[in-house]
């Protein structure tokens, strides 16, 4: 499974994950599909979907399945369930009124539940996670338009407000590593009192203890080939694929699973970036003005 582009024809990240996993375990039992499907008094065309990541089941089929399968460890057990429930979280179950952009964003919105370690490169852009209130609700305007209504823009608001939760919460809160270009510092959003708002949020976010922000200098050379914004995610070992790299484009969203390429680009750019710090912000500020 190398790469899945968030386009609502293709299953999603965690269904893949799933699929994968049972296939997996019915071929280790020696177990053919008609048996199974006879024992569960299953369609087969319908199970194909499912082993493909085509089709979600209910958590009470699959856990019946791994009955079937004899999988007794707990721990597996508690994992391929809690994906199966997941699964069925779709992007316009988590629409929150429209603010939910397209389908493949639940498979983001679950990546930031379950990481334990976030890094994000944005060369351009301030990150969501890193936010204010008014600069998310700028952002939702210029993403849905001048026509965008207000429910739809405070949905937007309370979205990132509920991804940024796991910032201060604890025990389970996340670590999050985000280099910025320094250009992302100088271009203000909302009015000068909105961008000063959100200079200092960045400057207070990185005092956190489970945060770190760093600038990228303008004349600093970018590694080859990296010229647009992913974020990596570490997820807890027991999951499928240990980190997984969201890249964002036009029109939709790339998620590679273990991309050695991208955790290689980020530990440069970290090394070669600054600690945001006062100076900086007082430039950017100085800069807006």
């Amino acid at each position: 499974m190398a790469a899945y582009d968030g386009t609502d024809s293709r299953p999603s990240l965690r269904a893949r994950w799933l699929a994968s996993r049972m296939r997996q375990l019915r071929d280790d039992q020696g177990l053919a599909r008609r048996f199974v499907t006879a024992h569960l008094d299953v369609d087969l065309s319908e199970f194909g979907r499912f082993e493909r990541g085509e089709h979600a089941f209910t958590r009470e089929r699959v856990n019946a399945l791994l009955d079937v399968y004899r999988v007794h460890d707990p721990d597996e057990r508690d994992l391929l369930l809690r994906l199966a429930q997941a699964v069925w979280r779709s992007g316009s179950e988590l629409d929150f009124d429209g603010a939910v952009p397209d389908a493949s964003f639940a498979d983001l919105l679950w990546l930031e539940s379950h990481a334990t370690h976030i890094r994000c490169y944005s060369p351009l852009s301030i990150p969501d996670l890193l936010h204010t209130p008014s600069h998310a609700e700028q952002t939702a305007r210029s993403a849905a338009g001048i026509t965008a209504g207000q429910e739809r823009i405070a949905a937007w608001q309370r979205l990132t407000a509920d991804r940024q939760q796991r910032l201060d919460l604890h025990p389970e809160r996340v670590e999050l590593t985000v280099v910025m270009d320094a250009c992302a510092l100088s271009r203000p959003v909302g009015s000068p009192r909105d961008w000063q708002d959100q200079l200092d949020h960045i400057r207070q976010a990185a005092t956190l203890p489970n945060v770190t922000i760093r600038v990228l200098p303008t004349d600093v050379p970018r590694p080859t080939a990296v010229d647009g914004a992913f974020s990596i995610f570490d997820l807890p070992s027991r999951y499928p694929a240990p980190q997984v790299v969201h890249i964002p484009y036009l029109g939709g969203r790339l998620f590679l699973e273990d991309s050695h390429a991208h955790a290689t680009a980020f530990e440069h750019l970290y090394r070669v970036a600054s600690d945001v710090d006062q100076p900086t912000i007082r430039i950017a500020s100085e800069q807006e003005r």
